[in-house]
């Protein structure tokens, strides 16, 4: 079964929504695990989106 599709609609993940899913390592299937530290610093979230948005505008 498609990945997207199994973790829309199965009831093995119905308790996981919001957390990370890899699906670039390990398992074919894929697993949960914690997100890159990057995701959490405040300054480069905030240098990414001003970024973003001089690409966009």
């Amino acid at each position: 079964m498609d990945i997207l599709l199994d973790l829309a609609l199965s009831d093995e993940y119905k308790n996981d929504s919001g957390k990370y899913f890899d699906n670039d390592k390990g398992d074919p299937k894929g697993y949960f695990s914690p997100t890159h530290p990057d995701a959490y610093d405040e300054a480069k979230i905030k240098a990414l989106l001003v970024l973003t948005n001089n690409i966009i505008e």
